[in-house]
Formats: structure tokens, sequence, C-alpha cells
């Protein structure tokens, strides 16, 4: 916002500083028009001044031509009363020769006199007729430029009024910009100070987090080293427990071995490990790694299979079978069976160990990778029949890298 509001007023003073340099060209080109129009007034002054001259001149002129032409009538008045003296007595005009010749003389030079006058000054009145005539043609076209003037003075006004608006909005404008600026400027400096204290406080919880990080490898490592530790330890206590474990789980009696009343309790648990079997001449001591009475469940039997399912994470092959006569609840003791009514639901080991195997894997996820896959079979006649695929095709054992295996088995993809 910032650096548009920046931009915004940058071009606005641009554009104010053009409008200024129009605005002074305008008024540059106003000040010429003003002086050609006062140049102007001044030579039609000038020309007004030598036409009131002019017409002086010629008013002078027209007085003396009057005068001559006064002068020529009062001479023609006088020759012709001359003429007829002459005719009556002559010798009263001509009685003095000398002096009559001079009177003669001077009259008939008077003539020639004034009409050379009159010539030249009515020369000098066609002379300043056609100034005067040339005089008004100019005084014409000067009203006429200066008219043309007054409009290009009258539109630069105009332009000059409209610029000088133009140039109060810009004004106005860059004012307002100016002052969203600086408030953009200083709501940016609080904004740069807060981000200042924040970035103290990143700086510091980063570094929080760097010691975190830090311990959180060191616990990782320890921890990797007593899962190290642990899975030798169990294994190692496995293997003291023995590989191969054989336990003994007592079926209770159910409702329906009551109905002969000759039925006997003939299996007892002494202790957590032996077993007395009643028979009719004396009784019998089993020995068993683990004996489970009649009242412990399904939950006391996985307790005791649990830490087979780490050993099958950790990578170790596992088995767990049922063996016994029918009835006796191997289908029970694997599988379970669902709740009604009369009894609740029992997990059985399968799927109990399926459970707690995909705990272990979620853990060691973040370790590596994994994949399940499940295969289900069914030994009948020492036959191997394929649950998940033709149950009907033939398979053989083969033994790879000293394992045994059924490679033609079908194999599903397990997901959690």
């Amino acid at each position: 916002n910032i650096s548009s509001s920046s931009s915004t007023v940058q071009q606005l003073e641009a554009e104010v500083r053009t409008l200024s340099l129009e605005l002074q060209a305008t008024l540059e080109e106003q000040e010429k028009l003003v002086r050609e129009q006062q140049e102007l007034l001044r030579e039609r002054e000038e020309t007004l001044l030598l036409l009131a001259e002019k017409d002086k001149q010629i008013a002078t002129c027209q007085e003396m031509l009057s005068d001559v032409e006064f002068m020529q009538s009062m001479l023609a008045n006088q020759g012709n009363r001359a003429g007829g003296g002459s005719g009556g007595g002559g010798d009263s005009t001509f009685s003095n020769n000398s002096g009559g010749n001079r009177r003669h003389s001077s009259t008939s030079d008077i003539p020639v006199q004034e009409t050379k006058e009159y010539q030249s000054l009515a020369a000098s009145h066609n002379q300043l007729s056609s100034q005067l005539a040339e005089a008004k043609q100019q005084l014409q076209q000067r009203d006429a430029a200066e008219a043309k003037l007054q409009d290009e003075l009258a539109d630069l006004k105009e332009r000059f009024q409209q610029l000088t608006q133009s140039h109060s909005a810009a004004d106005a404008t860059v004012t307002s910009l100016r002052e969203e600026l600086a408030a953009s400027k200083a709501h940016a400096a609080a904004q740069q100070a807060a981000c200042s204290s924040w970035e103290d406080q990143v700086r510091e919880a980063q570094q929080r987090a760097d010691a975190a990080e830090q311990t959180a490898q060191l616990m990782l490592r320890r921890f990797h080293e007593e899962h190290s530790r642990r899975r030798a330890l169990h294994n190692a206590l496995m293997e003291v427990c023995g590989n191969i474990r054989v336990h003994c789980r007592i079926r209770p009696i159910l409702e329906s071995d009551t109905r002969n009343n000759d039925m006997l309790q003939v299996v007892t648990a002494r202790s957590a490990s032996e077993v007395d079997i009643v028979g009719k001449e004396d009784a019998k001591l089993f020995e068993f790694d683990r004996v489970f009475g009649p009242q412990e469940g399904a939950a006391a039997v996985f307790k005791e299979v649990a830490p087979m399912a780490a050993s099958f994470v950790d990578g170790y092959n596992v088995c767990v079978m049922a063996y016994g006569q029918t009835g006796s609840g191997k289908t029970h003791t694997m599988l379970g069976s669902f709740g009604d009514a009369a009894a609740p639901e029992v997990v059985g080991l399968v799927p109990a160990a399926v459970q707690e195997m995909f705990r272990l894997l979620a853990v060691k996820r973040a370790e590596c990778d994994f994949e399940v896959t499940v295969t289900v079979v069914e030994i009948y006649n020492n036959n191997i029949r394929d649950l998940l695929g033709d149950a009907a095709a033939k398979h053989e054992v083969c033994e790879v890298s000293g394992v045994a295996e059924v490679p033609t088995l079908t194999q599903w993809r397990a997901e959690q």
C-alpha cells in the first residue's frame, strides 16, 4: 500500500510539474500576446495621432485653397473692372507709364503665383488624402488584428483558468496523498516496530525451537539406543523363557456338560504352571510354562502372547497355534466369539495380535516403511489348501535360503 501510494504521489507530482510547465508556457504566450496588443495599441495611437495631424494639414490646405479661390475670384472681378475703365478713358490708367507699368506687372504676376501655390496645395491635399486613406486601411487591419488578439487572449484566459483549476485540484490531490502517505509511513513505522518486536520474539522462539530440536534429537538417539537395548533384552528374555513354550488353558464346564449326572471335574489347576488330572486309579501332575484356569479370560491369555508380537515386529519368525481334542475350545481361544445378549464379545488371540502388531508398526512408522501381507491356509489330510485363492490347487513346501516356504500361496496386502 505504501509503495502504491508513493508511486501515485510521484505520478501526480509529475502531472503537476507538467501542468506547471504548461501554465508557465501559457503565461508566457499570454504575456507575448499582451505585449503584441500593447504594441498594436501604441501603433494605433501613433496612427491616430498621424491621422489627426493629417486631418489638420488637410484642413489647413482646404483653408488655403479656399483663400486662393477667394483671391482668384477677387482678381477676376478686378480684371473685369479694369477692362471697363480703359474703354471710357484710358489716360487715367496709363497716366504714369512707369507707375502704370509696375501696377500692370504686379497685377499680372499675382494670378500666376496664386495658381502655382494652388497646384502645390492641391498636390499636397491629394497626397495627404491618399496617406489618410492608407492610414485608415492600416488602422482597420490593426483593428482586425487587435480583435483577433482579443479572441486569442480570451481563449488563453479561459485555458489559463482551466489550467489553474486543474493545478489547484492536482495540488489538493497531492496534498491529500501526501497526508495519506505520511499516515501510511507512520503506520508502516509502527508495523515495522511491531515486526521488529515480533522478529525478536520469533528469534527467541527459533532459538528455543532449535534447543528443543537438539534436545529432541538427543532424546531420539537415546530412544533408539534404549529401543535397541529393549529389543535385545526382550528377545534375550524370550529366549530365556524358551523359544518353544507350551501353555495350558482349562476350559470351564459348560451347561451342556452337566446334562449327565456322572460328569466329573478331572482337570484342575494346582498353580500357574501345574495341572492335576484325576484318573480312574490315581491323579497325575503335569507342568507347563503357563496354566490358565477356567476363570481366566482371553485378555490373560493374550498378555502372555503379546511379547511375541513385539518379537515379530522386530523381525523374528513367530508361530502361535492351538491344539487339543474336539470341543476343547481351540477356535474360541484363537478367534474369539461375537457378543450377544447372553454373553459379551470375546477377542481371540488372532485379532488381538493383529491389533497389537499394527500398534507397534505405527510406533515404528517414523523409523522405516513397512508392508503387511496375509496368507490364509488350511492343512487337511496333509494337503495345503489356499483359502484366499483356489482351494483345489496343489501347493508344495519349498526350502528357500534355508527357510520353508509355500511360494504359490495367494497373498493379500493388509492395511491398517
